[in-house]
Order: C-alpha cells, then sequence, then structure tokens
C-alpha cells in the first residue's frame, strides 16, 4: 500500500484539503499538466498523487507539474522528487524577465504533498520565500 493509498483511502468522496483555514475540492481548472518519466497527462489529483506516491518510492522518478504559462508571481511548474538521502525536493520554476529562475526546497512527503496539492488548486505556491535558488553550473 503506497502513502497516499494510506491518506487518501475514499473512494466515493473527493478528496478535500485544508488551504488557507477552508476544506477545498482539488480540481484542475487552470489546465495543468502533470508528467513523471513515464506519461505527460492532464493533472487529475488521484492520478497525481499515485505519481508523487512513485517519485517518493523511488528517486529515480519525479513529478511535475507545469502551467502552459504562468498565472501567479511567475511560478509555471512545481516539481518534487526523493533525494539519495530519502529527503523530498520541492523545486518550483519561477518566470522573471531575464529566463528562469529554480528555487529549491526540502522538505518531507507530507508537506510536498500539499505544496502540489495547493498548485493544482490554485497555481499558486506558498511561502516561496522559504525557497532557496538553486545554483545551476556553467559548461
Amino acid at each position: 500500500m503506497g502513502f497516499f493509498d494510506m491518506i487518501f483511502r475514499r473512494k466515493d468522496k473527493p478528496v478535500t484539503i485544508t488551504v488557507e483555514g477552508r476544506k477545498t475540492d482539488v480540481t484542475n481548472r487552470f489546465g495543468i499538466m502533470a508528467e513523471n518519466q513515464d506519461r505527460r497527462i492532464p493533472a487529475e489529483l488521484n492520478a497525481a498523487m499515485r505519481m508523487l506516491d512513485e517519485a517518493f518510492q523511488n528517486d529515480e522518478q519525479f513529478l511535475t507539474l507545469s502551467l502552459e504559462k504562468a498565472l501567479y508571481d511567475g511560478v509555471y511548474f512545481v516539481q518534487g522528487a526523493r533525494n539519495p538521502d530519502r529527503t523530498i525536493s520541492v523545486q518550483v520554476g519561477i518566470e522573471t524577465d531575464n529566463g528562469t529562475r529554480l528555487v529549491e526546497r526540502i522538505t518531507d512527503e507530507v508537506t510536498c504533498a500539499k505544496i502540489m496539492m495547493h498548485f493544482l488548486d490554485t497555481a499558486r505556491v506558498d511561502d516561496i520565500d522559504s525557497y532557496t535558488l538553486v545554483k545551476m553550473c556553467s559548461i
């Protein structure tokens, strides 16, 4: 049984989360796509959470939720993956006038899932100031 099977054992009810103090049905009204190394599909919550569960089980898997274009604060994708030390990396792509900036936060599975579900529901990432810039190497 996967991580999300244990949390979301409701087959007959929509999955809800608490966002900003209110319960919210998680929908995909922004046209967000879910992608991992095997497939790219419209981000439906249950499928996206199964893909995230796969990423938590294997450090060669990942889940990226992406917009066609940034809607809020320049954020156009959120990516989650397990690191070799079993921590979880959440990376956010932010469009700027000078290109794309990649920021990262090391967290746990539950927090990563909440960030992903919040992005899926709102196309936003909260507390972006708590993320650190990912340094890219130049060739």
